[in-house]
């Protein structure tokens, strides 16, 4: 059996449930964007105008969620092996920046990673002297950054049990807030976990980014695993409505624009090609290098990250 037919096999064993509105909840303001099919099911990707939120139905029931971040996992959280592949990996200028925009708020105090893993983005921050946590549904990557001696929650965040009086100066969430079922209700919590003027830190796909216009549907991230895609106007929306001011705002990453040229050439000619085994590293890195800056200053690269006050 293949690997895609093992996904198909696994995913097939999710239980799907349709979606009408956006967080907002306004049905009259959705309209459908575009329809994708795949070997699994017919997605519907939809926009509310009143939020600008776009968001995938079906979707995973909630219970199930846990399901696809197993099936699409590339390393084994139960392994040796698998620990080490990602502690491997040096600290990147996405950590970096994330640092640098915590610190010109906050120098130093509590901070709760919210989807920890197995703890190397909390390794990285107490490194810098926070006394840091996380929160983690999945059993196997949490045992393991306890094993590195970090306190973490096991459950997802919204039934964590997590003491209220024991307030946090600094709640980070990379790559969690675009795959639960309801960011609204995880603000509401954040906020009630955050001291005053506590901040918040979000990262997310960037549904505005170079990539994605030029891509369209064959954009990389259009999986079931992600349940929302948000822009600068959508994310300003959500934090607006539950308590948060936006302090900083902006996007990161290369865009990689090998892969992006060979999505462009399929959503024209319906073809793939294959991209070389070995690629040019360094003529790769020189390219995207060049194109991030201006990318970035226009908040066209592939991550947005956001940095918002409890107010």
């Amino acid at each position: 059996m293949t690997n895609q037919e093992r996904i198909l096999k696994q995913l097939s064993k999710i239980t799907f449930e349709k979606l009408e509105t956006a967080v907002c909840h306004d049905i009259n303001k959705t309209r459908l964007l575009f329809s994708k099919k795949d070997e699994l099911s017919y997605w519907d990707y939809r926009i509310c105008s009143k939020c600008g939120l776009v968001f995938i139905s079906p979707r995973p029931i909630e219970s199930d969620q846990l399901k696809i971040y197993n099936v699409y996992a590339d390393y084994d959280f139960t392994t040796e092996e698998g620990l080490k592949q990602r502690f491997s990996i040096k600290p990147s200028r996405f950590q970096k920046t994330i640092l640098r925009g915590i610190r010109s708020k906050r120098k130093l105090g509590r901070l709760l990673d919210v989807g920890c893993a197995e703890g190397g983005w909390l390794n990285r921050v107490q490194t810098e002297g926070w006394d840091c946590c996380g929160v983690e549904p999945c059993f196997g990557a949490a045992e393991n950054a306890r094993k590195l001696g970090f306190k973490v929650y096991d459950g997802h965040f919204l039934s964590a049990d997590i003491n209220k009086y024991n307030l946090f100066d600094v709640i980070t969430m990379n790559d969690v807030f675009d795959h639960v079922h309801d960011p609204w209700r995880i603000l509401k919590k954040a906020r009630k976990l955050l001291r005053p003027k506590g901040l918040v830190v979000i990262s997310v796909m960037n549904y505005n980014s170079l990539e994605r216009y030029l891509c369209h549907k064959e954009w990389c991230h259009f999986t079931v695993g992600h349940l929302y895609y948000f822009s600068e106007k959508s994310i300003r929306f959500i934090l607006n409505e539950n308590g948060f001011k936006l302090v900083k705002i902006k996007t990161m990453r290369n865009t990689d624009i090998p892969y992006t040229l060979k999505c462009c050439w399929r959503r024209i000619t319906h073809r793939d090609i294959p991209l070389p085994k070995k690629r040019l590293s360094i003529l790769d890195r020189l390219v995207n290098r060049i194109f991030s800056y201006p990318l970035n200053f226009c908040r066209l690269g592939p991550i947005l990250t956001v940095f918002a006050e409890k107010v």
